[in-house]
């Protein structure tokens, strides 16, 4: 006899325990008991106490359940009717000829219900069978269509029998060309199903040489193995490459200090999307977008070292990733100084009077020593009032140039001018004379060297403050990303059309430390929409805990962000940068 299953057993303690009124009634008491106690510690919980997610979990359950009881219940119903069979006479006294009983309700409509679903599967099973047989005429048609045209595709054996039809060869001879046309068409398919360029070009290197050139086969073998005019032209199927290769005259640290120069932040620009990638030889790299023309970047590069490089080479060590901006990456953070001027130049350019259109070549020509503060500033006796040298003397010739500027923009309440003004900045197109033109530039060129010179000291103080950290610093770059527009997945259209969307603020970052090679970047996310200090040292204030807490040994803070006046550059945000990180720790900050 087989063993019993532990469900045997549990199904026969529970026969046996339900049999007995006494040890049902203690088992339910139990179950109660249990089930209150399971109350109380929060194991069990009322729907009202639930979740919404859990609450439409629970009655999806339930609705599954009452379905799956229902659908039970009828079947058994139905089975019910369909075989129980009708009641008989009893016996009695009463004459032959009275009526005898018929059989039930229930009997004689699922008898009917059966009858209707056969007829309905028969007329379904006749219409498909009609659709069916249209589709094999139609098919046939079209096959017969494509044998008269050529069109169907042969096999190689029927392919020889073809070439053959009318000839009688030796065997050896038939197979020869069986076996030509079998390996025809093995290297036709092998060359249309590759994806990959370089397979593709190794197949036609492989079977397109100087021997097919030989004997004029070059046209025959295109035909035949599916590939271009272009592929069989190429001098002995010869491999294209499409890689750039680099100049091995230029000595490895000069080739090194442009890569690290097209690195540079005031040169490329990192992107802040994820999918903002590129990938080289399953080489992964986020996108850094140029900041400037090639040719300018050229300039900058050669002022900057002693190296001569020429300008092929230098585009050709550009690193991968540093691609030119396309109209998607267009910039929209630039500065109104160099915009306005940058006008200027273009205008001059265009009238004749400049020879280049570089503001900050120009700027560079300007003064005895670029990188010298006294020459920036107008300090130097020699420089101070030297201007860029024009081609030919301005006339009084009216010309247009593009401007950006503040203009006053009155509100309107209901169609109505309210009274209230706001100051916007727009795009006008300004009329003046070369000779008015020409002034305003010189000026504006003066006071430009001083920006210049700010920046280019501010980018180069940041690389040596990043490149040379010791190991108790720590570099902080933050800075406010744009607000962004909270969605629903569905919205009313007051909602979508009307100024109901509620928005987030992002405080970005990025932390520089000796011990990690690469940066840790990281983002809060707030609700207010305050940009003030309060607000500035609220995002911070997680990320010091961050870094006293997984870098211990790091003393000195150093925070690096840009300056609009009521951010960063705000004397609030001065004060607290005064007291915050020293409670958390630090001992010197900058």
């Amino acid at each position: 006899m087989a063993p019993m299953s532990a469900a045997e057993k549990q199904r026969r303690y529970r026969a046996r325990r339900d049999a007995d009124p006494e040890r049902r009634q203690i088992y339910l008491n139990k179950e109660k008991e249990k089930w209150r106690k399971d109350r109380e510690e929060g194991k069990k919980k009322k729907v009202a106490d639930l979740s919404e997610r859990q609450k439409r979990a629970q009655r999806k359950q339930w609705r599954e359940r009452k379905r799956k009881q229902r659908a039970s219940a009828k079947g058994r119903t139905e089975f019910e009717a369909m075989n129980t069979p009708p009641l008989s006479p009893e016996y009695s006294l009463e004459p032959e000829n009275a009526p005898q009983p018929g059989p039930s309700r229930q009997y004689i409509v699922g008898r009917r219900n059966i009858r209707q679903g056969r007829r309905r599967l028969k007329n379904e099973i006749k219409e498909l069978k009609a659709l069916l047989e249209k589709e094999k005429r139609k098919k046939e048609k079209y096959k017969k269509r494509c044998q008269r045209l050529g069109g169907e595709k042969k096999s190689p054996r029927s392919k020889v029998d073809a070439l053959l039809r009318h000839e009688t060869v030796s065997n050896t001879i038939r197979k020869r060309l069986l076996l030509q046309e079998s390996i025809i068409e093995e290297i036709r398919n092998k060359y249309k199903n590759t994806k990959k360029e370089r397979e593709r070009q190794i197949i036609a290197k492989t079977t397109i040489g100087k021997i097919i050139k030989k004997y004029r086969l070059q046209r025959a073998a295109q035909t035949a193995l599916g590939f271009s005019k272009k592929r069989v032209q190429r001098q002995d199927g010869g491999l294209i490459t499409f890689e750039r290769k680099e100049s091995n005259r230029l000595p490895v640290d000069c080739k090194q200090k442009i890569k690290a120069f097209f690195l540079r932040d005031d040169v490329s620009r990192m992107t802040t999307g994820r999918k903002q990638t590129v990938t080289q030889k399953k080489i992964k790299k986020q996108k850094r977008l140029l900041t400037d023309s090639l040719k300018n970047l050229h300039h900058k590069f050669l002022s900057e070292t002693e190296h001569q490089v020429s300008y092929s080479c230098f585009c050709t060590l550009r690193p991968f990733w540093v691609v030119v901006p396309t109209e998607a990456d267009r910039e929209t953070c630039q500065c109104r100084t160099h915009e306005n001027l940058q006008f200027m130049a273009n205008a001059l350019y265009v009238q004749g009077l400049s020879a280049t259109k570089h503001i900050e070549e120009m700027v560079d020509a300007t003064m005895c020593d670029a990188k010298s503060k006294v020459c920036a500033y107008g300090e130097c006796k020699d420089c101070f009032s030297t201007t860029h040298t024009l081609l030919r003397p301005p006339n009084n010739t009216e010309i247009a140039f593009t401007k950006w500027s503040l203009e006053e923009n009155e509100k309107l309440n209901d169609g109505e001018v309210s009274g209230k003004k706001s100051t916007i900045t727009v795009k006008t197109t300004v009329m003046t004379t070369e000779d008015a033109l020409a002034g305003e530039f010189h000026d504006g060129l003066l006071r430009f060297r001083r920006h210049v010179f700010n920046i280019r000291w501010q980018y180069r103080a940041y690389r040596q403050l990043r490149e040379n950290l010791r190991n108790d610093e720590c570099l902080l770059h933050v800075d406010f990303s744009e607000n962004y527009s909270c969605k629903y997945s569905q919205e009313v259209q007051a909602v979508h059309f009307g100024g109901s969307h509620q928005q987030a603020t992002l405080h970005t970052g990025v932390l520089y430390t000796a011990a990690e090679q690469s940066p840790v970047t990281f983002c809060s996310i707030s609700p207010s929409r305050r940009h003030d200090p309060p607000a500035i040292w609220a995002h911070l204030d997680p990320v010091l805990d961050m870094i006293r807490e997984r870098y211990p040994l790091i003393k000195h803070l150093h925070v690096f962000s840009d300056g609009p006046a009521t951010q960063y550059k705000q004397k609030g945000n001065f004060y607290l940068l005064s007291k915050e990180p020293f409670k958390k720790g630090f001992k010197n900050i900058s």
